[in-house]
């Protein structure tokens, strides 16, 4: 076993070369745990061309995480297609409260169904409210029937809707969002597979075989 080693073809804890496979990595084609090249193959790699499970690169297939112009990865930064579904934003309901409190001098929220031009309803009756003047320009975009919720506070003028939470529709519930994940499996299988095949047995050859930095 090399501690170090430099060289066309490297094999080392720490290889550099034209070919170089070790713990650490660094060539033209590198395979190791950190492996760094034009074609890196490694649980972290990083080049050109890189399959990991963490990869950045120019093209790059990351079983958990990718970088770069263009990739594959559970999850990325930049123009990654990622291959673990997510499903949507999660929101906390707020506590909701009664207009009775709220009259009294107490904010709250309160369930609300848009009925247009700038109105509410809740509990079936017309909410008698104002907007505030910053909600305006969101209000008037919500289609009739949409269902939100209100922080509603006691002015001297009367009840004012003060904040506003939508909540998304759930990602299951989209149009087409089963065929996405469908699409979202496959390339997760097919990476798997691509990391296996291109990353993980040249890694456990280099690192363990007969041949390897370990191997005896």
């Amino acid at each position: 076993m090399k501690w170090f080693d430099v060289g066309e073809e490297a094999h080392g804890v720490i290889a550099i070369g034209q070919v170089a496979t070790g713990v650490i990595a660094v060539g033209q084609m590198a395979t190791g745990v950190i492996a760094i090249g034009q074609v890196a193959r490694g649980l972290v790699a990083v080049g050109q061309g890189a399959v990991g499970l963490v990869a950045l690169g120019q093209g790059s297939i990351g079983l958990f995480w990718a970088a770069g112009m263009l990739g594959i990865g559970g999850r990325g930064f930049g123009p990654v297609i990622p291959t673990v579904p997510d499903l949507g934003e999660r929101r906390t309901l707020p506590t909701i409260s009664s207009l009775d409190r709220i009259r009294s001098g107490q904010p709250g929220w309160l369930r609300l169904k848009v009925e247009g031009q700038l109105r509410f309803s809740t509990e079936g009756e017309l909410l008698p409210a104002r907007i505030d003047a910053a909600l305006v320009p969101a209000v008037d975009k919500l289609v009739p029937g949409t269902v939100v919720y209100g922080l509603i506070k006691k002015q001297e003028e009367g009840l004012r809707v003060e904040r506003l939470m939508q909540i998304p529709v759930p990602r299951i519930r989209e149009t087409g969002w089963w065929a996405w994940w469908s699409f979202q499996l496959l390339l997760l299988v097919g990476s798997g597979v691509a990391f296996w095949l291109i990353a993980g047995v040249p890694i456990l050859e280099g690192l363990f075989g007969e041949k390897g930095v370990f191997g005896r």
